[in-house]
């Protein structure tokens, strides 16, 4: 607090840029500059940015959200060459855009202003408007690092090469078509890229009712790539069996929501060097147990999803990966789940109550690591007749996660509309004393969307596996 008699407008400048830093970005950018003149002249200062790091967001489906944007734009078009990392989301709550006059100019001021991050290490940004075209604009924020972009359409041409230190690309459009990469336009030093969907194929074939597959264009496969998301993409087998046996580098291959018209291509076998997994909703109607024998050879796993996939056992192909650490099974028709060796290796797995209540409560003990449990659907299949285990009581259940050495985190996973039957008595049960169990046990809410397939540390067998196989 200031002496009796000194006014906040009469400390030093030094003082008052770092009262401004310690501040929240609303009282920065809404308050303060509202009730002191100071802080004002700060603003309007060379060291206007007191803060590199920032998000902005408007809804430019409708004409307030439009004039917020193009005043932010104006502000930093003066100031973004102070950006260290931007956030920015223009959106307009994914409406089907509309010739609009106003986002159209909306949009020539938005590559005026990007063009002057020219210290900005990290983008990301989403644009509502028709199409994103990362054009010219683009070469003149070459320091890029990291930059994250997502539209309905979207067009990449060669000016992002000018990002030469580009190391980690993520591009998502709503058109099915997915981002249009002209010739030349990913620069090579790009080594994590997440493009959703991939790009389709300019017609579409005759013999998939209008359906256009995707293609990874050569440009993409010639790229120096340890990770690669590809999720929700249709892909044809003739096309995976030539792709990726280019891509042995990846450490990291997601195709959540894929459609593999031809099943788990034997290529991906290739793929030793993967160390993480992820076919989460993507083999539904391929779920025989020989179709996953590709996996057999990717002996340095250790985090798969197979989440969402319609399995009713799990291949025998996963159960033999001798470093698997972190298995998502939840949402499935899985009934129970066998034992082993595998157990004893889980750090993190997710699975629904069925399985749970029948046969898994009783392996926990065999998983002595198991730090996080991830608990999905609800529904319970009753038949007369069943070959399977009894379902247990909630007492059993509930003993069993008390006594666990190492279990600390219980996540109850939300899917909406997917097998989204009320849960029994028993899991209600369950449900409501599972928080008393121990202080040690957090048991909370996640949506699906937000529930990530986590990558493990490098443990000592794993690494000893590595210089193994050099």
């Amino acid at each position: 607090m200031a002496p009796a008699g000194l006014q906040l407008t009469q400390l030093p400048e030094p003082v008052l840029e770092a009262i401004f830093a310690k501040c929240d970005l609303q009282t920065r950018a809404g308050v303060l500059p509202l009730v002191c003149r100071a802080f004002r002249g700060l603003l309007a200062g060379p060291n206007a940015v007191l803060w590199p790091d920032l998000e902005f967001h408007a809804d430019i489906s409708i004409p307030s959200g439009v004039q917020r944007a193009r005043s932010f734009l104006a502000w930093l078009a003066a100031h973004g060459s102070l950006m260290r990392t931007l956030h920015l989301d223009l959106w307009n709550n994914g409406h089907t855009p509309q010739p609009d006059e106003g986002v159209a100019q909306l949009g020539l001021q938005l590559d005026s202003s990007l063009a002057t991050l020219r210290s900005c290490e990290f983008l990301r940004m989403r644009w509502g408007g028709r199409q994103l075209r990362v054009g010219d604009w683009v070469t003149h924020a070459a320091g890029m690092t990291c930059m994250a972009l997502s539209a309905h359409e979207m067009v990449v041409t060669p000016a992002l090469e000018a990002c030469t230190g580009l190391g980690h690309l993520e591009l998502s459009t709503v058109s099915d078509m997915g981002p249009r990469l002209l010739p030349s336009s990913l620069p090579p030093s790009i080594t994590r890229l997440c493009i959703v969907p991939a790009p389709a194929t300019v017609q579409p074939l005759a013999n998939m009712n209008g359906l256009m597959p995707a293609e990874l264009p050569n440009q993409l496969l010639a790229l120096p790539l340890v990770y690669l998301d590809v999720s929700e993409s249709l892909f044809l087998g003739s096309h995976l069996a030539v792709a990726l046996p280019r891509l042995t580098r990846l450490t990291s291959l997601a195709l959540d929501k894929c459609e593999l018209a031809d099943g788990i291509p034997p290529q991906l076998s290739l793929l030793t060097n993967l160390r993480i997994l992820s076919f989460d909703g993507c083999m539904r109607h391929h779920h025989q147990d020989g179709s996953w024998s590709a996996l057999s050879t990717l002996t340095r796993l250790v985090s798969l999803s197979l989440s969402n996939s319609e399995l009713y056992q799990v291949p025998a192909a996963v159960l033999n990966l001798p470093l698997m650490r972190h298995l998502y099974l939840e949402h499935n028709e899985l009934r129970e789940l066998p034992g082993g060796q595998w157990w004893s290796r889980l750090h993190v797995l997710s699975l629904d109550w069925e399985p749970l209540l029948r046969s898994g409560h009783a392996l926990l003990a065999s998983a002595p690591h198991l730090r996080k449990l991830a608990l999905g659907s609800h529904l319970i299949h009753m038949h007369a007749g069943d070959v399977v285990q009894p379902l247990a009581g909630a007492e059993a259940v509930l003993q069993a996660l008390k006594e666990h050495p190492a279990l600390r985190e219980v996540l109850l996973v939300a899917r909406p509309g997917i097998m989204s039957a009320g849960p029994t008595v028993v899991v209600l049960e369950v449900l409501l004393r599972m928080a008393s169990l121990r202080p040690t046990l957090a048991v909370r809410p996640i949506e699906h969307d937000s529930f990530f397939v986590e990558e493990p540390p490098q443990e000592a067998d794993e690494a000893a596996a590595g210089q193994a196989a050099q």
